[in-house]
């Protein structure tokens, strides 16, 4: 998997941002799937879930260190 937030040729919205919809998307995913799958799936699901919640934290971590807000700064007056 390619870190999309290391490639700073792109401009629109911060890469950071981008990688975290897509694994919260993902992460909602994963709970639809405990509502519909087979018991011999719910170990994998449950993992994959953990896995995808450490991510976001990681990814909110990356965002805060590198200055990413959710909203820009209001204008110095």
């Amino acid at each position: 998997m390619r870190l999309a937030w290391l490639d700073r040729k792109k401009e629109g919205p911060s890469p950071i941002l981008i990688e975290f919809h897509e694994t919260l998307a993902l992460l909602q995913l994963g709970y639809r799937q405990l509502d519909f799958s087979e018991p011999d799936f719910i170990d994998w699901i449950i993992f994959n879930i953990g896995a995808l919640e450490r991510r976001l934290v990681a990814l909110l971590k990356t965002a805060r260190r590198e200055g990413v807000t959710a909203w820009k700064p209001p204008p110095a007056p």
